[in-house]
């Protein structure tokens, strides 16, 4: 019966692809994106290349993240941005459900021990309603059986937003900020951090650097996208 009241809504408000803004047909991969435009939008970079960069803004024994898997890139092609709002801001959680299928796709089941997503603060998922990086590692997880673990690190004060501040500020609003909850559970675990976009680094590089201290054995990174 849903199937059939999807397809009558579906007649009524045609669903649009959140990247072009046309209409998608009613057979296609992904609710909300259609797979053409997806191919039209800008591959990251190499994974040693987004390493150059993280580089260019830490001394190499500051920065903690291995390797960086996305998607896509951020600068020439905009677009990518509106199906990331969506899902970040106004709650439409299969997008992201959906970029976390397209993720797993990129990733070994071999390469890792655990999935840990960034944790947001209580406070900031009161407002949301969730956290964005747990529905991406959630979808992961079940693609590639890598174990999700949710409340490894938890974010223990609340964060103002890191937008205007410049790289040392930045390290000082998050001083002290999470904390691994047990050690023993990432004691020699390669583990892959989840967050959506990839700016700066500032966080993801500091929860993997204090995933590092707990002693974990390696920490990479995934998100949907890479500010380049």
């Amino acid at each position: 019966m849903s199937g059939i009241l999807d397809k009558i809504l579906n007649m009524i408000n045609p669903d649009e692809c959140l990247i072009s803004g046309e209409i998608l047909p009613e057979n296609r991969e992904y609710k909300y994106i259609s797979s053409d435009k997806l191919l039209e939008l800008s591959p990251p970079p190499h994974p040693l290349i987004i390493r150059d960069r993280l580089l260019s803004e830490y001394e190499a024994d500051q920065l903690a993240i291995s390797k960086v898997i996305s998607l896509f890139k951020i600068n020439e092609n905009e677009n990518v941005l509106n199906p990331i709002h969506k899902f970040k801001y106004m709650g439409i959680t299969q997008i992201g459900t959906e970029f976390g299928t397209m993720l797993s796709k990129l990733i070994s089941p071999l390469e890792y021990d655990l999935i840990i997503p960034i944790p947001i603060h209580k406070a900031r998922r009161r407002e949301r309603g969730f956290n964005q990086s747990e529905i991406l590692g959630e979808s992961i997880s079940k693609k590639t059986s890598i174990p999700l673990a949710q409340d490894i690190i938890i974010r223990s004060k609340y964060t103002y937003s890191q937008a205007k501040l410049n790289r040392e500020e930045r390290k000082l609003n998050l001083q002290d900020k999470f904390k691994v909850v047990d050690n023993n559970e990432v004691f020699d675990k390669r583990i892959l951090l989840i967050d959506d976009v990839l700016t700066t680094g500032t966080t993801a590089n500091h929860c993997a650097e204090i995933l590092l201290k707990a002693g974990a054995r390696r920490v990479d990174l995934a998100v949907i996208a890479v500010s380049y």
